[in-house]
C-alpha cells in the first residue's frame, strides 16, 4: 500500500473555511504517497490516533506563527496569525517528532517545526536580517528567485548531489535562533537558514522554499518529495 500522508490544513478565519492550495496534493501524489487533510478541529485527545494511522505527516506553508510562542511580543509586520493553526500544528508537531514520525516542513512548515523545537525567528526578515536576495517574490512563484547553499554531507546533499539549489521564496519570517535537535542543511546566500534536519530521528526535514511548485520541472524539488514519501514507506 502506498504512504498515507497527513496534511495539515490552510484556514480562513473570516470565512470560516478549511482548505488546501493545489500544489500540495498532486506533489503527494505524483511521487508516490496518498494525502489526507487533517482538520483544523483536531484536538490533543485526537493527536495519537491520528498518527498512529498515517506514515507521514506535512506542515504547509500560510500564515505567522504567533511570536507568543517563542516567548515574542508580536510586531506591526506580524499580520497574519492563526490562532486555529497554531493550537492545531504546535502541539500536533510536538507530539510527532516524540513519536518518531516522518515530517516534512515547508515554508510556515519549518518555521512552525524550529518553534516547536525551542528556537525563535526573525518576525520580518526586511527589519532584522536585510537581505540584497529578496525572500518575497512576485508572481509566477513555480520559478526560481534565488539559490541556497547546501551543506556538504548533509541529507540534502547527499540525496540531490548538490552544493547550490535554486529555489522560490514567498516568506517575510525565518529562523534565527535554532531549535533544539536541529541541524542546518541549506542556507540563502545571505546567510538566512533555508534548510534543517533533526539526524536523531528517523527523517524530520524542513525547508523554506515551495517544492511543491517546482517539483515538475526541478529535479531536487522532485527528490525532496520522493525521499519523504519513501521515508514513510518503510
Amino acid at each position: 500500500m502506498k504512504p498515507l500522508i497527513a496534511v495539515t490544513p490552510l484556514f480562513d478565519q473570516k470565512q470560516n473555511h478549511q482548505y488546501m492550495n493545489s500544489e500540495y496534493f498532486p506533489a503527494i501524489l505524483d511521487n508516490g504517497g496518498i494525502p489526507v487533510l487533517l482538520p483544523i478541529e483536531a484536538s490533543e485527545s485526537t493527536w495519537d490516533e491520528y498518527l498512529d494511522r498515517v506514515d507521514g505527516i506535512l506542515f504547509t506553508g500560510g500564515q505567522d506563527v504567533n511570536p507568543v510562542l517563542y516567548k515574542q511580543t508580536p510586531m506591526e509586520t506580524t499580520l497574519y496569525i492563526c490562532p486555529e493553526r497554531d493550537a492545531l500544528e504546535y502541539g500536533l508537531c510536538k507530539k510527532a517528532i516524540e513519536k518518531n514520525k516522518v515530517i516534512l516542513g515547508i515554508c510556515r512548515g519549518e518555521q512552525l517545526i524550529n518553534v516547536a523545537c525551542g528556537g525563535t525567528l526573525y518576525q520580518d526578515l526586511p527589519t532584522y536580517h536585510p537581505s540584497s536576495i529578496g525572500h518575497r517574490q512576485p508572481p509566477p512563484t513555480d520559478k526560481p528567485s534565488h539559490d541556497v547553499k547546501v551543506v556538504e554531507g548533509s541529507p540534502l546533499h547527499l540525496l540531490t548531489n548538490k552544493t547550490r539549489i535554486a529555489v522560490n521564496s514567498t516568506h517575510h519570517q525565518g529562523i534565527d535562533k535554532l531549535g533544539k535537535g536541529l541541524v542546518a542543511m541549506a542556507f540563502a546566500t545571505d546567510g538566512l537558514t533555508e534548510g534543517v534536519y533533526m539526524p536523531d530521528k528517523k527523517f524530520v526535514w524542513a525547508i523554506q522554499w515551495h517544492p511543491e511548485r517546482m517539483y515538475k520541472d526541478h529535479a531536487a524539488a522532485r527528490q525532496i518529495f520522493e525521499e519523504f514519501i519513501r521515508q514513510a514507506g518503510k
